[in-house]
C-alpha cells in the first residue's frame, strides 16, 4: 500500500485488468491503451510488456504526481528499448515519454494553470515568473472537469480502445474528496471506445446500488464485476 486508500497494483490483478471474463486478452498490438492511475511504479506497463504482444507507442498514462511519473518513465524507457525503438538523443526519448504521460492530481479536481506574473525583486528590477493558479471546478459532484480538460488538451481528443485503472479512492473526511475513484471513472468513460476496467473497493458499490452513483454503471455496458479477497489489499483501508 502507498496510502490508506491507494496501493500498487499486484501482479495477479494486472492480468485481470487486461483479460475478459473468459480469460482472453482484451487488446491487440494496434490498440490504444490508457493507464489511468493504474501504474504507480510502472507495474501494469511492465506486466503487459513481459506477457503480451503490444506496441508501447500506443500506451498512455495519467499519473497522480511527478514522482509517480518519473517511476513510470523508467519503465517506459526500458520497454521502448526492448521493442527496438531508436532515439537519436536523450531529449528525443524524454520527449517521447513526456508525450505519453499526463500528470494530474485528482484531489485538486479543477487542476491548475501556469500563469505569468510580474514582480519586483529586492534590487527594484521587474522580473517575470510562473505562478500556479488553481482552477475552481464546475461544482459537478460526479466528474472531475479538470481531468477531462487536460486529457482532451494533452492528446487532442484522442480516444482509447482500452482504459485500465487503479485510482486513489478518496475518503469521506475533511480535506479529502469522497468517491474520487467514481468521479475519475465517470470522467474517463467518454475517452474509451471499447473496454474500461477499474480496480475499486466493492463495499461502496454494493451499498449504493440505488444511489445516483450507480448510474455510472447503468449507463455503461458493465458485463463483469469481480470481487477479490481482502488479502490482495493488505495495508489498505478498503472499507472507505
Amino acid at each position: 500500500a502507498i496510502g490508506a486508500t491507494e496501493f500498487i497494483t499486484p501482479e495477479r490483478l494486472c492480468e485481470k485488468l487486461v483479460t475478459d471474463s473468459k480469460g482472453f486478452v482484451i487488446f491487440n498490438k494496434e490498440s490504444k491503451i490508457l493507464d489511468c492511475y493504474g501504474s504507480k511504479t510502472g507495474e501494469i506497463l511492465y506486466y503487459i510488456s513481459e506477457n503480451h504482444n503490444f506496441d508501447v507507442n500506443n500506451y498512455y498514462m495519467v499519473c497522480k504526481n511527478g514522482i509517480v511519473a518519473e517511476l513510470n518513465k523508467l519503465i517506459f524507457k526500458m520497454v521502448a528499448k526492448k521493442q527496438g525503438i531508436k532515439f537519436t538523443t536523450m531529449s528525443d526519448i524524454e520527449n517521447f515519454v513526456s508525450n505519453h504521460i499526463l500528470i494530474f492530481d485528482p484531489a485538486t479536481e479543477g487542476g491548475y494553470e501556469i500563469m505569468k506574473e510580474e514582480i519586483t525583486d529586492d534590487d527594484g528590477k521587474k522580473i517575470i515568473r510562473d505562478r500556479k493558479v488553481f482552477i475552481k471546478d464546475s461544482g459537478d459532484k460526479t466528474r472531475i472537469i479538470g481531468l477531462e480538460r487536460d486529457i482532451q488538451n494533452k492528446w487532442k481528443g484522442m480516444k482509447f480502445d482500452i482504459v485500465v485503472g487503479n485510482p486513489p479512492y478518496g475518503v469521506a473526511q475533511k480535506g479529502s474528496s469522497p468517491n474520487l475513484h467514481l468521479k475519475i471513472m465517470n470522467s474517463i468513460i467518454k475517452f474509451c471506445t471499447n473496454k474500461l476496467v477499474f480496480i475499486m473497493p466493492s463495499k461502496p458499490i454494493v451499498s449504493q446500488l440505488q444511489e445516483p452513483w450507480f448510474s455510472i454503471f447503468k449507463n455503461a455496458v458493465c458485463n463483469k464485476i469481480e470481487v477479490v479477497g481482502k488479502d490482495v489489499f493488505k495495508g489498505t483501508d478498503m472499507d472507505n
